[in-house]
């Protein structure tokens, strides 16, 4: 969560890293030992993240888990090398089988202070010793001015959010508590006034008057347990353990333990087409929203009339839950492109008021997400709904005939198609009603189709078997890999371990936004007027050769461009490089450059189908003659298949790190092909090949990309070192990868198969 968690919202955080888990000085941890001897590793560049996760917890869980929810506990960590079975296979050697299973106490060593685990026998262990210090009194609130002039506030009440925002001004400030939106909605750059209100308890109660009330900075993780809790206890609320089972499925554990229920329902205000789970369930159970301005005043809206407040100087406080009799049936559903941890391409949610006695519907909410920014309930068919038969087939169908006359479904980007997410609506509302119907109303072979899959899922398992000859050991002895344990333990370094060196810069590209075209005027003027930011460099300040790919190297067929020379090539083509005091300076100021371009109104090549219509694209590579032909020919098939391109999606960037030295350019980088950068690197800036000294130690996955696309990053990182004589440091971000260095190349094969009686 380092990536979203800022340093100033980590006060009384008590911060334990990989390293300080276990090393080779003072031995190293149990998970470590394990995930290294299950070989759980492979490039282990993902390791040290899966250790975290999996103390956490076991930490934040006594250790009390069973093997099903160990595996349930990690659809968000992602590792390209190993296939996910020896890790879970590890990890799961952690928990239980069943729920009941009683702990082995010996094993479990509980410290007969806090009764929780302990790592080392307490009488061995300085660390786990009580100590006692003063309480101190915190400041109401905390101020930190910031280097770029923005400032940042930490307050313990409500009242101390508006009486900064008084005194700063309400036009430009943004309230921070997990600042987890970030990952679905990157910031660009950050308001002038920071508020803190993650400390703010008054946020984070809950208590049952009639509603269950749910203060709006609780996380996503104590709301599962609420749930959870209230479900079982209150009878009334016993419709809760649906929202856990739903919200069970946003975003992943480390998320949850930040997120808030008010910044899941901000990102939903600022960024209408987001496919808010939180959003879709309170609508559809019927909360209410609890606002507070800076005046005092208290209002309360549905969720749907919350994005129609100016939110400018409010705060939202709460959430309340109704009570709901036995007469509500409720289901929810989001479909997702994986099982776990991924964002609703379509979600929805029913509530239906039964009259149990004429089977009939009394009121009907019927929500949708994923559809449009502007459409959440469909109002033609919960009016129609009223005093209808829900199950009877006639009414089925002429609610999805009205459903499919009233959904508004419009393009959201990186969003299947409308049609897709039309049927899939559809789809998931036919699938509720199966999941609804009593079992006396529905045939069993329909039945199936209300079966949510995942949540029926049963715990994995696999095996593999390696036979050896043990006459020949030790020559073939199965045994774990020698850097399994460094990998595990965070100790085994990658290109972007090498330390910051003094006046060290970073660099990252600027692009094009055109596919096609010229380039008639660049103008980097607004991101060198950021303070940090520090040069921009173009096509004309490279000394030697415009290209990445020497062909003075074997399998380099045709020279690449470093950077544009005028003449686009394709969209997102690197064509000059920014060097900033920071990466993510950097970053920011590649966003600033202003470029013009004309001529470009040409056709835009997106398919090999498109290639190959253009004669200059296609050339003959080899060709196998024909040896002879059939006669009998009785029928024809012709058909065409296409692989279409793949992102390599690397664990590790494309790294690289450039130091001046006493005879040339000491380079640091993620590489396949040691040799093939070196030469470019060198003709690059035109000078000898032995005065750039490669280091290449491991690589955190690599799949093909680190070939000849590491080359680029390394050759303008080194053209910044050269003309700048510092030191530079250039780490790609993961949209930059998939926009400029393309993917595993697609394919397209046509076939004709002749068949003879």
């Amino acid at each position: 969560m380092q990536c979203m968690v800022s340093v100033t919202s980590c006060k009384d955080w008590a911060v334990t890293t990989v390293e300080g888990l276990g090393d080779r000085a003072k031995g190293y941890h149990p998970i470590q030992k394990t995930l290294a001897e299950y070989n759980g590793s492979q490039c282990g560049y993902c390791s040290p993240g899966w250790v975290m996760a999996m103390y956490s917890l076991l930490e934040s869980r006594h250790y009390d888990l069973t093997e099903q929810e160990i595996e349930d506990s990690f659809g968000s960590n992602v590792c390209r090398c190993t296939g996910y079975r020896p890790i879970l296979d590890a990890f799961k050697s952690f928990g239980k089988k069943h729920k009941s299973e009683p702990r082995d106490i010996e094993d479990l060593h509980l410290c007969d202070k806090s009764g929780r685990r302990c790592s080392t026998p307490c009488a061995k262990s300085k660390e786990d010793g009580w100590c006692f210090i003063k309480e101190v009194e915190e400041p109401r609130v905390l101020q930190i001015n910031l280097k770029d002039g923005r400032k940042w506030f930490r307050v313990n009440r409500v009242r101390d959010i508006f009486d900064v925002l008084n005194g700063e001004g309400y036009d430009s400030y943004m309230l921070v508590s997990g600042n987890t939106g970030k990952g679905a909605y990157p910031i660009f750059a950050y308001p002038r006034v920071l508020i803190d209100i993650s400390g703010v308890k008054e946020l984070k109660v809950h208590f049952i008057d009639q509603n269950l009330v749910v203060g709006s900075g609780t996380t996503l993780t104590d709301l599962l347990a609420l749930l959870d809790d209230v479900s079982r206890q209150h009878s009334e609320f016993a419709y809760l353990q649906n929202l856990y089972e739903h919200i069970n499925l946003v975003a992943h554990i480390p998320v949850r333990n930040l997120g808030t229920i008010a910044g899941n329902l901000m990102v939903k205000y600022r960024n209408r087409e987001f496919s808010s789970d939180l959003y879709l369930l309170l609508e559809t159970v019927g909360a209410a929203v609890t606002i507070l301005d800076r005046s005092g005043t208290t209002v309360h809206c549905t969720p749907e009339e919350f994005l129609g407040v100016d939110m400018s100087d409010k705060v939202i406080t709460s959430v309340k839950l109704p009570p709901l009799s036995q007469n509500y049936l409720f289901y929810s559903y989001k479909l997702m492109a994986r099982s776990q941890s991924a964002h609703a391409e379509v979600n929805c949610g029913l509530q239906f008021y039964m009259d149990r006695v004429h089977s009939t519907v009394q009121s009907a909410r019927i929500v949708f997400g994923g559809l449009s920014p502007k459409f959440t309930h469909a109002h033609n068919a919960e009016n129609f709904l009223i005093g209808k038969k829900l199950f009877d087939e006639n009414v089925l169908q002429d609610t999805l005939k009205l459903l499919d006359k009233e959904l508004i479904v419009e393009e959201i980007k990186a969003e299947p198609s409308i049609e897709y997410r039309r049927k899939v609506a559809l789809g998931i509302y036919y699938k509720g009603i199966l999941y609804l119907c009593p079992d006396n109303l529905i045939k069993p072979r329909y039945r199936s189709g209300g079966i949510d899959l995942k949540m029926s899922r049963p715990l994995s398992k696999g095996k593999q078997v390696y036979d050896t000859n043990p006459t020949l050991w030790p020559d073939n002895e199965p045994m774990p890999k020698v850097e399994a344990l460094i990998q595990c333990a965070g100790e085994a370094p990658y290109s972007n371990d090498e330390p910051a060196n003094k006046n060290e810069v970073f660099a990252a590209f600027v692009t094009t936004s055109v596919s096609k075209g010229e380039i008639e005027r660049i103008d980097p003027s607004a991101a060198l007027k950021i303070p940090g930011v520090l040069k921009f460099f173009t096509v004309k300040d490279i000394p030697g050769i415009n290209s990445f790919q020497s062909l003075k190297i074997s399998f380099n067929f045709a020279p690449e461009e470093v950077l544009c020379d005028g003449v686009v090539k394709h969209y997102d083509q690197p064509l000059g490089i920014i060097v900033a005091e920071t990466e993510t300076l950097a970053n920011r100021a590649s966003k600033l450059v202003e470029v013009a371009y004309k001529n470009t109104n040409q056709k835009a090549v997106y398919t090999i189908k498109d290639a190959k219509t253009e004669p200059g694209r296609v050339t003959l590579l080899f060709e196998f003659p024909a040896f002879g032909r059939g006669l009998n020919v009785r029928k024809v098939i012709k058909g065409t298949n296409n692989i279409f391109g793949q992102y390599h999606f690397t664990m590790e960037p494309q790294t690289c790190v450039s130091i001046p030295s006493e005879d040339g350019i000491k380079v640091y980088v993620a590489t396949q092909w040691m040799d093939s950068c070196q030469m470019s690197i060198a003709e690059v800036l035109s000078i000898e090949e032995n005065r750039i000294n490669l280091f290449v130690k491991r690589m955190g996955g690599a799949y093909g990309c680190k070939i000849s696309r590491s080359v680029q990053p390394a050759t303008a990182c080194c053209l910044v070192t050269y003309l700048m004589n510092r030191p530079c440091r250039f780490v790609m971000s993961i949209e930059a990868m998939m926009t400029i260095l393309g993917k595993r190349l697609p394919s397209t094969n046509d076939f004709e198969v002749i068949f003879s009686s």
